[in-house]
Parts: C-alpha cells; sequence; structure tokens
C-alpha cells in the first residue's frame, strides 16, 4: 500500500479546496488534494451517492453537484460580494467583540487584491427605522470565468502538489487523541492511497461533506454525531414583479449592469426586517431572460463552451451564428465597450426577484434511510412568516422607484393574506443553489459541530472550509466567504 506524507491533505477539489491549496503552497506547505471526480468537466459522472427528496426537490443539491475537477465553477459563474458585520455574525455564530469579523475584513481584502477585482460598495438608501442598502456585486464570467482552472495551474507545477484525481475517501484514521492520523483514498484503479498529514480540511459541496461525516466521522463525532447534516438552509429566490425597460427612465443606478476591469458589476437593493426569532434579510435585484433573446442566447453558449474549457473549433459552432446578428451585435458592442454597461433594448421584460435567508429548520436534513441519502428539504412556516414581513417592503420601494421613473410595474405577489402568501412562496419559490449547513459553527459544543476557527470541536485537526460550515445563510452569495475562509484559515496557522 503507498503512503504520501504532506504537511495538509485537503478533499474536495472545487474553488475553496483549490484556493486553500495555493494558498498554502505559497507559504512553504506541502499539499495532497483528492478530488472524487475526474479532471475534464465533461467526463462529469452523475453525482454519487444519488439524493432522494421525500418533500421538495432541491435543485442545487442536484444540478450544483459536480463531481468533476474544479467542480461547480467548470460549468457556473459566480458572484464576488462581503457579508456584512451583521451577516458574518449570524453565520458564524460570532460575537460582537470578538476579532474574527476583523479577520474576515483583511481575507476579504486579499481575495479581492488577488483577483484584482474592482471595489465593491454599499451604501444608504433609506434611513432607520427601516433602512435598505444599495450594495454592487462583482460577476464573474468575464476574464475570470472557471476562476479554480486558473489556480490550479499555478499548483500543478509546484514540487510540494499532489493531486489525486480522481480518487475516493474510504476512511479516516483517528487516533486515541480524538486527532486524524491519516486518510486512505482508493485511486482511479482500485489500489488504495494513505495519505498521513498534520492537518486535514474537508471542502467538498454541502451534501459530499456532510456525507463523509455521516459515514467516515460519526464514531469520533460520538454524542454529537445526531447533528451531522441538520439544519441545512439556501437562499429563496422568488419573483414578486415584472417591468418593461425604457433607457433614460432614470433607473439605470439598479440596472443594467456596468463592465469594470473583465467583471461585470451588477447592484442590488438589501434590506432587513425584525421576527420574533431575529433579523431576517433579503435583496432585490433585476434579471432578463436573455437566455430565451437573441443574440444573448448564443453568447451564453459560447461562454459557457469557454468556461468549459472547450477547443477553439468547438467553440467555433456558437461564434458563427453570430454573424446573422450583426446589426444587434453592433449595439451591443456599442453599449459594452463605449458606454461600459450592458445593451437592454427598449421594451424588453425585466423581473424583479426578491432573494432572503431560508430558515435553517431542523426538519431541513440529511439522513440515511432504508439504504438511501434523504434530503429533507421544503418551505417552512418560518420562510412564509419572513417572506410575508419582506414582501410588503420590497414592494413599497419598487413601487416608489417606478413612480419616479414613469415606469409601470405589474405586481406578481401584492396579496397581504398569509393564506395566499403561502401559496405563492410555496409554487415560485426556487432554491439558490446555496445550500449550506449541516457542519455548522457554534461557539460551543452543546450547540454545534465546528468552533469559529472552523475546525470540529471533537476533531481538532479537521477543519471545514464549505458552506457545510454555516449557521445561515447570510446575505450575500457565497463565493467570496468561501474564499476568505481560505485565506483566514491560512493566516492563522502562521
Amino acid at each position: 500500500m503507498k503512503t504520501h506524507r504532506a504537511d495538509h491533505v485537503i478533499v474536495g477539489a472545487g474553488i475553496a479546496g483549490i484556493w486553500l491549496a495555493r494558498r498554502l503552497l505559497s507559504m512553504g506547505r506541502s499539499v495532497a488534494m483528492i478530488e472524487i471526480g475526474p479532471h475534464t468537466p465533461d467526463g462529469a459522472r452523475p453525482p454519487h451517492p444519488p439524493l432522494h427528496f421525500p418533500e421538495r426537490e432541491n435543485l442545487g443539491a442536484v444540478q450544483a453537484r459536480h463531481h468533476a475537477l474544479t467542480g461547480n465553477s467548470s460549468f457556473w459563474g459566480g458572484a464576488l460580494i462581503r457579508n456584512d458585520a451583521q451577516s458574518l455574525r449570524g453565520m458564524f455564530d460570532l460575537d460582537e467583540r470578538e476579532g474574527v469579523l476583523e479577520e474576515f475584513a483583511r481575507s476579504y481584502d486579499a481575495v479581492e487584491q488577488q483577483l484584482d477585482a474592482p471595489s465593491l460598495g454599499r451604501s444608504l438608501l433609506e434611513e432607520a427605522p427601516h433602512p435598505a442598502r444599495l450594495a454592487e456585486v462583482n460577476v464573474l464570467p468575464g476574464r475570470q470565468r472557471n476562476l479554480a482552472r486558473t489556480v490550479l495551474q499555478s499548483c500543478a507545477g509546484h514540487p510540494g502538489f499532489k493531486l489525486l484525481c480522481p480518487a475516493e475517501v474510504v476512511e479516516f484514521d483517528i487516533g486515541a487523541d480524538g486527532r486524524i492520523e491519516a486518510v486512505t483514498a482508493l485511486a482511479e484503479d482500485g489500489s488504495p492511497i494513505v495519505l498521513r498529514a498534520a492537518h486535514y480540511v474537508l471542502s467538498a459541496g454541502v451534501i459530499d461533506s456532510n456525507i463523509l461525516a455521516l459515514t467516515k466521522l460519526a464514531t469520533a463525532l460520538d454524542g454529537v454525531h445526531d447533528r451531522i447534516g441538520t439544519c441545512l438552509h439556501d437562499h429563496w429566490s422568488i419573483p414578486i414583479a415584472r417591468f418593461r425597460w425604457k433607457r433614460g427612465a432614470g433607473v439605470e443606478w439598479l440596472y443594467p449592469p456596468t463592465f469594470r476591469k473583465g467583471y461585470i458589476q451588477g447592484r442590488r437593493v438589501e434590506f432587513d426586517v425584525a421576527l420574533p426569532r431575529g433579523v431576517h434579510s433579503g435583496f432585490l435585484h433585476v434579471q432578463a431572460q436573455y437566455d430565451l433573446v437573441e443574440p444573448y442566447a448564443t453568447i451564453k453558449k459560447w461562454m459557457n463552451a469557454r468556461q468549459e474549457g472547450q477547443r477553439w473549433w468547438q467553440q467555433a459552432r456558437f461564434l458563427l451564428p453570430l454573424i446573422g446578428h450583426s446589426p444587434h451585435m453592433v449595439r451591443i458592442g456599442h453599449s459594452r465597450f463605449i458606454d461600459g454597461r450592458l445593451f437592454v433594448a427598449d421594451g424588453m421584460e425585466l423581473t424583479v426577484v426578491m432573494d432572503f435567508e431560508s430558515f435553517p429548520s431542523p426538519l431541513n436534513r440529511l439522513t440515511f434511510e432504508n439504504g438511501e441519502y434523504r434530503l429533507h428539504w421544503d418551505v417552512r412556516e418560518q420562510d412564509v412568516a419572513a417572506f410575508a414581513a419582506l414582501l410588503p417592503r420590497g414592494i413599497d420601494l419598487m413601487m416608489r422607484w417606478m413612480r419616479e421613473s414613469g415606469l409601470d410595474l405589474e405586481l406578481l405577489a401584492d396579496s397581504d393574506q398569509l393564506d395566499v402568501q403561502r401559496e405563492y412562496i410555496r409554487t415560485h419559490a426556487v432554491d439558490a443553489y446555496h445550500l449550506g449547513g449541516g457542519l455548522a459553527v457554534r461557539r460551543d459544543l452543546e450547540r454545534g459541530l465546528l468552533a469559529p476557527d472552523l475546525r470540529f470541536h471533537k476533531i481538532r485537526n479537521l477543519a471545514v472550509i464549505s458552506t457545510a460550515a454555516f449557521a445561515r445563510p447570510g446575505i450575500a452569495n457565497p463565493v467570496e466567504t468561501l474564499l476568505a475562509m481560505c485565506e483566514t484559515y491560512a493566516r492563522n496557522l502562521s
């Protein structure tokens, strides 16, 4: 049986695991990485083991659970936006006086500096007692599309880097002191490899991190193992209104996106409501059905092909049809390169979407029952209460802005009756592919599995850098926070 020694073993080669590997290599550490999927996205196999949904399917748990090197970043872009202090405190169970918030601020700075990302701002739109904030978002496609592949290339030639791909974790060897002494992985040819290190990190997606904990770590987590896979959460995304675009109407401060330093920079409006269980956050943003409108639909297909690493002749089959859209392409090009913003034709229908934190209900959980993995997931009563509180606030904001701009807003959800709102959210809510939880951070062992330093309370040399560590969704898309977690973890090692 082969044995390999490294300073760190990372399980999961998605964007977080690869970013952490590069960071550790830059510190002079050696890294061994285990990825269950193949090297290329076109060889990605169906997620294993499969999930069953007794209540409601979570689309992200299926369609964003990619077993391939670089994970989701081979298929999706990503949005860079910081969680604010209030959001971080809820996500990581932080005391306001602790220095972890300052650590996160430094880590966000480090991430944005390495990516040469445009600065992001949050400005106050509405004063207390009902504040609203305009927040900027950097969106990755552009030159950073499939960021993980670029980062991986910088790791590949490093003498301290070893990648096992495809390979599957079959066992964690836990010592008498409760620390991991080795991990055994099964290579593609069926041969076992034992990896020994001082530090271990789970950076797989939510489902796979929780399954590994359920199947390989439950004994070491005796006494708290019944919390594994519980209190899962996401963002709910719900259309609430639509309107027709008119250039020069005065809502350009909200839409369309602009282009800066190779990034698409969008804007959204964040706001909060106070509920008996605490503050709940949501945000409004504007969407257009570009997938249904030419030439945008073809442009997006080409961008997806480029992101997946297809050859130039494979990409050409999407570029050639664009010749037939030359007049429209000229307008798009002028808006993109001269005005620095996305072109939106007058009369195009836009949808106002409200996203908000789903409640980390104990009913939302991953279980192993009768030989199958089941994800219990649904809109819970706490989600309905949050929607009922956030909806009138969001409608009030949009109605006022539309009136000031002379635009007509068609409301899709305007009832104040709780039973109507309940039916609307159950019918129209879509999870935002931001699944989290199951291995949540809590300051004490009585309530959670991980400490604020991202290590297990009971397995001190095993950390989790995944949205599985989030106690609640927070207000932001998770990509930048995941990368900031990598930076914070690495800095604390030194």
